[in-house]
């Protein structure tokens, strides 16, 4: 089943863009961050301050949600420190929560695995291909580092979907993905059988206790789409040369100086998979491409979270949130800075590279998107026919 998710960067990117931004951004992991908000605290330094220290900080571990609710509570509700360190959380979602945040619950045996990737199969196959169809209002909120700041917001959209079609309203001039209420299980189930799974951990979620998997699937088996801007090629060099890059180019228009071009990409990716141990019911998903596989961008990931929704008399597992998130390798940011490269986006409005409609200062380097799904309700209609009598009143 070919069913697309696509992760495609269509905003405008302009050369010479993409000048390294001057921020030193600090690696550190979940004890140390909470050391320095603890010390910031202490030292009573402004919301603002604590919102750039956060924002020049990366994570090496997974900020999970119990310990991104008791860092968020001694920060002001609201503010812009609080914005930060959710944006940081997100950016962390792709990676393992700290050790001693993992329950001492006992690894499934090796027969106790495959029985419970078996059960997912047939809950993604039978359970959530066969729920009702739900409407549901779909709110994405857009973040990039534009301007040489840390993430901040440059958008929001709210649009009611249908569960039938994860397509419909899907912006056309933005960041955008789909396939999150479903098709992205069984592609990634799919693909998984020609790939590689195995246990890595049990994790407390907000549903309970999860048995997590890593897994990875090789370019060759990989059905996961991304869509790639074709570099606008120099004028010393052959559009052939640049499209190339990117693997197979069928149907994709030849870049020229200004043109709009972009080629689909089907690269090996890898993830983990938090499944319900007593009923195989996915309750979360990530995927992240190899970066080889998608130059010039160096990350081009999304994960999607499941939960509880009450809808009706029922009780169902939705989607409650997504993220999707892309990034410049740091080879093309270097390239773009020099001018040596120019990008341009899908959007029908195209600047001019050779005139640099945009300036490097402002242009962004990583993009985020948060989705949330809430306001689930059953889409259902009702026909009364009326008799020729009825109808006359």
């Amino acid at each position: 089943m070919r069913r697309a998710i696509l992760l495609g960067l269509m905003t405008i990117i302009a050369s010479p863009c993409c000048a390294t931004k001057h921020e030193a951004i600090s690696q550190v992991t979940v004890a140390q961050l909470e050391q320095a908000l603890t010390a910031a605290e202490g030292a009573h330094k402004s919301d603002d301050a604590i919102a750039r220290q956060i924002g020049s900080s990366e994570l090496s571990e997974r900020l999970t949600e119990a310990t991104l609710e008791r860092l968020r509570s001694n920060l002001k509700a609201g503010g812009k420190a609080a914005l930060a360190l959710q944006l940081l959380a997100d950016r962390s979602a792709f990676l393992d929560p700290p050790v001693n945040e993992l329950p001492a619950t006992p690894a499934l045996d090796f027969l106790s695995q495959l029985r419970l990737l078996q059960a997912a199969r047939i809950y993604v196959a039978q359970t959530l291909s066969h729920l009702p169809n739900f409407l549901a209002t779909r709110t994405e909120n857009r973040f990039d580092d534009s301007s040489r700041r840390a993430f901040h917001k440059v958008g929001t959209s709210s649009v009611e979907v249908s569960t039938r079609n994860d397509r419909e309203n899907t912006a056309t001039d933005q960041m955008a993905s789909w396939g999150e209420f479903g098709g992205m299980l069984t592609l990634v189930l799919k693909d998984v059988d020609h790939g590689a799974v195995a246990w890595s951990h049990w994790e407390q979620t907000p549903a309970g206790l999860a048995a997590v998997f890593h897994y990875s699937v090789p370019k060759s088996a990989s059905h996961f789409q991304v869509n790639v801007p074709v570099p606008a090629p120099l004028a010393d060099r052959e559009p052939a040369q640049d499209v190339g890059r990117f693997g197979n180019s069928a149907g994709v228009k030849q870049p020229g100086r200004t043109a709009s071009s972009i080629v689909r990409v089907e690269p090996g990716y890898r993830g983990s998979l938090w499944l319900n141990p007593a009923t195989g019911a996915v309750l979360r998903i990530t995927m992240d491409a190899n970066p080889d596989d998608v130059a010039p961008y160096g990350r081009a990931s999304m994960m999607v979270q499941y939960g509880p929704a009450r809808i009706g008399d029922g009780v169902f597992t939705c989607l409650v949130r997504s993220l999707s998130l892309l990034e410049l390798s740091t080879r093309a940011k270097a390239e773009f800075a020099s001018g040596q490269n120019c990008l341009v986006g899908i959007s029908g409005q195209v600047p001019d590279c050779d005139h640099g409609d945009v300036s490097p200062s402002d242009a962004p380097t990583k993009w985020l998107n948060e989705t949330l799904f809430t306001g689930y309700h059953l889409f259902v209609s009702t026909i009364r026919i009326l008799t020729d009598a009825e109808a006359t009143h």
